[in-house]
């Protein structure tokens, strides 16, 4: 009789065998009936999975571990307490790989779990037989919730707006303001109009800096001399000094309305023009005073007078960014 062994079979397992036989010449018979085999479940509990952690962000929690190298291995269990050696609670089951690493993502579920809990897993294998191993020791998680420090809005402190809020005739109005380029080293006088001007409070250590957002809508509603403009610019007035200067970060002075017309001609009323910017300006010059200013300002190259006509929307805004 000739027998042959099978190795490798997996304990509780039911195997159906059936032979054939084959000559020199590769000629094969028809397959014998089959025959069924049943291999003896094991009593031997399968190895522990080894080298739990866990992983959390606020949404989820992530277990990884390495499977034990039993051939009978069939599954793993995961297990959780809300306090270390406490009543563990099954989570679930999953089909498991020969001394593989494995993982396991756990998704926040408010039925479930709470928030800033701590939770303690365990693990253990089972094998075909229905066989477990001893539980692993503990790794623990939590699902914490999200640090608002974090979040970009924080880091506002207060946002500061002098906006237009209705369509305006500004004709003849005028101001006018000392400005200087060289930080009062030298000035002069710049008459046109203070669209919006923004005064700050205290400016604490805390603020790094000022994010400006300026918008200027505008339509010329009479005659100007030739080659004359309409400029935007923001400015700042840091207390205690006598004049204001251009916001740092914004470049050169922006001439919008009627830049576009040639040289020595009139613009035609009615035209109208949109200047728009944002910036960073930085806090070191105004940290610890009180009273510093910013403004939109619009001034006309030497034109003697006009007439502005100017659009809602039009204005200022300051927002102060922490640190």
């Amino acid at each position: 009789m000739t027998k042959t062994i099978i190795s490798n079979v997996i304990s509780g397992k039911t195997f159906e065998v059936k032979v054939l036989a084959r000559n020199n010449a590769g000629f094969s018979s028809a397959y014998s009936s089959t025959q069924t085999i049943v291999v003896p479940g094991s009593t031997t509990a399968p190895n522990v999975p080894t080298s739990l952690t866990a992983s959390s962000d606020p949404l989820a929690i992530t277990l990884f571990w390495i499977n034990p190298s039993n051939l009978d291995l069939k599954s793993v269990e995961i297990y959780y307490s809300t306090s270390s050696g406490g009543t563990k609670n099954l989570l679930g089951s999953i089909d498991a790989v020969r001394s593989a690493n494995q993982e396991y993502n756990l998704v926040y579920d408010s039925t479930t779990f709470n928030q800033n809990q701590t939770y303690y897993f365990t693990l253990r294998a089972i094998t075909t037989s229905a066989i477990p191993s001893s539980y692993t020791s503990e790794a623990s998680a939590s699902f914490s919730t999200v640090n608002t420090n974090n979040i970009t809005l924080n880091a506002v402190s207060s946002m500061f707006s002098a906006i237009q809020s209705g369509n305006a005739s500004l004709s003849t109005i005028r101001d006018s303001i000392t400005y200087s380029t060289n930080s009062g080293g030298s000035t002069s006088t710049l008459q046109g109009i203070m669209i919006a001007e923004i005064t700050l409070g205290t400016v604490a250590s805390d603020i790094a800096g000022f994010n400006l957002i300026a918008n200027a809508m505008v339509q010329k509603k009479s005659s100007w001399s030739p080659n004359r403009y309409s400029t935007a610019v923001v400015l700042q007035k840091i207390a205690g000094q006598s004049y204001y200067e251009q916001a740092t970060g914004f470049g050169s002075s922006a001439q919008f309305l009627g830049d576009q017309e040639p040289d020595s001609r009139n613009y035609d009323d009615g035209v109208q023009a949109t200047y728009s910017t944002s910036a960073i300006d930085t806090s070191g010059d105004v940290i610890g005073t009180t009273g510093s200013k910013y403004g939109l300002f619009l001034y006309t190259n030497g034109e003697p007078s006009y007439s502005l006509g100017v659009f809602a929307g039009t204005g200022l805004t300051v927002t102060e960014l922490k640190r």
